[in-house]
Parts: C-alpha cells; structure tokens; sequence
C-alpha cells in the first residue's frame, strides 16, 4: 500500500528534514523477547526454552499494564522504573522476587547492545537514498539512552545528524511539545519537517499536531490519515517521497537559458541556432529528465555490484538481512559490510563458499577476495 494524500502534494521540494522512529520502523528485536529474559534466568531454573515462550506472551499484556500504571518514561530514572516493572510482570512466578532486580539489570543490558537487534530489510538503502536526495536526517525515539549505543552498534547513527529520545528531551512523542522542541533544536519550521514512524498515535498524530508533517508504515493499513503519507515499509515511502520531489519538474516549462545548458552539456546547438519555427525535442526536456538520463548510463559501470545485490537474498537466505555487499574494488576485492562480528565471524568462517557463489553472478567473475567489514 502506497498512498499520497492530495494535501501533501505542496511544495514538497521544500522538505529539509525527515525524521524516523526507531523500534518497529528501523530496528526490530533480533530474537523473540521471550528468549532473552529466559537466558537472563539464574541458572537454577530449569527448562527455560518452554519458558521462554511463556514469557513472551505475557510479555505485550505487562508492557501495556506498566504503561497504564507508569505512563511513557520520559526519564532515564523513569524508563528502568519502568522496564523494571515490565520485566516483574512478564516473569511473574516464573522466577522467584527477589531474583527478579538481577534478572533486569542482565535484560537491560542486553537490549542495550546492537547484536540482539536487527534492521529491518532496505532500511540501509533507503536511508542512503534520502541523504543523497540532499534531506537532513535525524531519529527521534520514545526511548532511552541506550537506543544511541544500539544504533551506533547497528552503523545507522552516521546517517543521523542528530539522534533524539524521549528520556533526553523530557517529553514523548505522543503530544505535540517533543516535536516542537526538536524543531527549535535542528532548527526548522514544522512544515518543512516530515516524521516517519509505524505508531499511528504517537509518530503519526504527535507529529501532524505539532504542525509537521507525518508518514505512517503501516502495511496492513485500512484507512489513510487525513494529511499524512501512507506506505508499507520505508522503501516504498523514499519512492513516494523522491517522486513527489521531483513531480515538478515532469511539467515546468525549461525557461531559455535552461534549456541551452542541457544543450551544452548535449553538445546541441543552443536554442538561439535552431532553424526558426523548431524546437528540438531535447531541448524540452526537463534538468531531473536529464539527471535521471545520465544516472542510469553511469549505472551501467555498477551493474556487477547491482546484480550481486539483487542475487544476495538467494545466496545467504535469512543471513541476507544481516549483511550487505558494499563496492566491489578495482583490485578485485569485494567489500562486505555486517551487522555485528558474530555474522562477520560467521561468513569469515564460509569465505571460500561465498566467494565461489559471488563469482558465479553475471559480471562478478573478476572477484578475487572478500573484505568482512562491521
């Protein structure tokens, strides 16, 4: 689903800044949560596979019940309080009281570390593609300050000029005083601002009633918000974005000195020598025409690359989203950037398999080594 609402369609090449939540729309827990507060169990408490379940399904009820009796922590005293709530109600008589402090602080921990997350697929690239189309970035997350060591763990903070929680700013994002702070901070007005999130409360209508303007990934979606973009996944939504940024370029008439640049860079005649009464068809195309022209031409000295990406969920399957063919070198060298060192370690331990299937690939034949990279 993939929806552009009409009143969005203003000036959209005024656009600065893009902000993104975190959780559910750039990152996702590596395992089920379940999983790891069984492994922080104390060692005397047995079969903690089957527990492991358990507690995982408990665990959405005690995260809404702590939320109900707590609110959103905009405190980083108030989100251990509250994470240790949450924690106590998901274990319950699973493990015994006073066993529970130890248990959070081991689950805090964990969750605060990049190797028990995951980014979600094309998160990368789509973030690549917003920088290049020239948008600030920034993360703004109803979170804590651990979230920074995780996206920094992850290789996403460098896409981020700033990265905001709401412990830091004292305010969570479901009213509208958090994203006027962070306008004041990253210094733009809220319409040339657009938020990205997967929470229809908190990202999508904290934002619009802040005045910004507000994006909402919701794949299953069934309705649309008034004055907001609706997309499945962050990929479909950097589409929508860079066509409604350049959607006017498909139909503003070139004025005249335009029009002779494209010439020249053509190595036409300007449009002062044509025959009068003619106009060459190149010389009405638009400046993103060419730019778009002349991209798919330089992109032809990537296509081995290219095809290696297309191919790489068939060659590493699930391992795919944990890793990423980067730039294959002059020298030969295919650089491959991973997600943590496990994965690294891991693909380190099939480098003779990997690079054998990496020259089977159209155009790759010339790969001689692989670089694991984090």
């Amino acid at each position: 689903m993939d929806v552009l609402d009409a009143g969005m369609k203003a000036a959209p090449q005024q656009l600065q800044l893009i902000t993104f939540d975190v959780f559910g729309t750039l990152i996702v827990p590596r395992r089920p949560i379940g999983a790891v507060y069984a492994e922080c169990l104390p060692e005397k408490i047995p079969a903690k596979e089957k527990l492991a379940k358990e507690i995982d399904a408990r665990f959405p009820a005690a995260w809404q019940r702590a939320k109900t009796e707590l609110g959103e922590p905009v405190s980083e005293a108030a989100a251990k309080k509250f994470w240790a709530r949450t924690v106590a109600l998901a274990l319950g008589e699973i493990c015994p009281a006073e066993e529970i402090p130890a248990v959070f602080a081991a689950a805090w921990t964990a969750f605060g570390r990049g190797e028990n997350w995951r980014v979600l697929p094309g998160v990368r690239a789509a973030l690549q593609a917003l920088r290049f189309l020239d948008y600030r970035l920034a993360a703004l997350t109803n979170a804590d300050a651990r979230m920074r060591t995780v996206l920094e763990e992850l290789q996403l903070a460098p896409f981020f000029e700033a990265v905001f929680t709401s412990t830091e700013l004292g305010a969570a994002k479901r009213g509208a005083a958090v994203f006027k702070k962070v306008a004041k901070e990253m210094g733009v007005a809220p319409v040339d601002w657009l938020h990205v999130g997967d929470s229809l409360e908190d990202d999508v209508n904290g934002a619009l009633a802040a005045g910004c303007r507000a994006a909402w990934l919701a794949p299953q979606a069934h309705f649309k918000p008034k004055g907001a973009w609706v997309a499945a996944d962050l990929p479909a939504l950097v589409e929508t974005v860079r066509g409604a940024a350049t959607a006017h370029l498909q139909h503003k008439p070139n004025r005249r000195a335009v029009r002779n640049l494209v010439a020249d860079l053509r190595g036409l005649p300007d449009e002062g020598r044509w025959p009068k009464g003619r106009r060459h068809e190149d010389a009405e195309r638009s400046i993103g025409d060419l730019v778009l022209s002349l991209a798919k031409e330089i992109r032809t000295e990537a296509r081995p690359v290219d095809a290696l990406r297309a191919a790489w969920p068939k060659l590493f399957g699930t391992l795919a989203e944990e890793c990423e063919p980067v730039r294959i070198g002059a020298d030969g060298a295919l650089v491959v950037r991973c997600v943590n060192p496990v994965v690294r370690q891991e693909l380190q331990f099939r480098i003779r398999q990997v690079l054998q299937a990496v020259q089977k690939i159209p155009g790759c034949a010339t790969v001689r080594r692989v670089i694991f990279q984090l």
